[in-house]
């Protein structure tokens, strides 16, 4: 697996800027955090990335076979109606079935039929981050992964992302959790345009 690059990414909204020239770089096996106030831009550089948000200036130099990348959203982007199976099914880019190793692998294979609806917040978060994994891509980009959960499931959630990075994968995350911060390999500030390692 290949670093990949983030070079002069520039976002602007008529005459206010909200970051300009920023970048950064990551390697197999690290976890970036990226922090700063509400508002300050964070959630729109990962859209960028992903390319939600449309980018103003800027790109990404990324090859390899693992050039893909899996999204974990603030807000639940899972399907309510649906069964966790079918909508991992939906995130999934092959068709056929999913692996029962993959399911255990979130626990949540007793629960594979059960409508997301019934599932606790906990449990909704954990189903996403299995979405975002289903494909096995090379960069997971997280914003704020474990918000509003409590102990349980927070240290679940930080179980996965430790096995993933531990096997080469990259992550880059925009978080306020301090045990997430403490634990990325490097840290980066988004302050006043400015992306900066702190």
């Amino acid at each position: 697996m290949r670093p990949m690059r983030i070079e002069n990414f520039t976002k602007k909204y008529g005459k206010q800027i909200l970051f300009e020239k920023v970048g950064l770089e990551i390697h197999p096996g690290e976890q970036i955090a990226i922090i700063g106030r509400n508002g300050c831009g964070k959630t729109t550089f990962l859209k960028m990335l992903l390319g939600i948000e449309r980018k103003g200036s800027g790109r990404i130099t990324w090859e390899g076979e693992s050039s893909k990348m899996g999204y974990v959203p603030q807000e639940n982007p899972l399907l309510e109606d649906m069964s966790v199976e079918d909508n991992l099914k939906l995130w999934k880019e092959k068709t056929g079935k999913l692996s029962e190793d993959f399911l255990r692998e979130f626990d949540l294979w007793e629960i594979r039929k059960k409508k997301v609806g019934k599932l606790s917040g906990g449990m909704k978060r954990r189903v996403t981050l299995a979405c975002a994994m289903v494909n096995a891509p090379g960069l997971l980009i997280l914003d704020e992964p474990t918000a509003a959960l409590d102990t349980t499931y927070q240290e679940m959630i930080h179980g996965q992302m430790a096995e993933y990075t531990a096997k080469g994968g990259m992550i880059l995350m925009a978080s306020h959790d301090r045990y997430e911060i403490d634990h990325s390999t490097r840290v980066y500030r988004l302050e006043d345009g400015k992306l900066w390692e702190v």
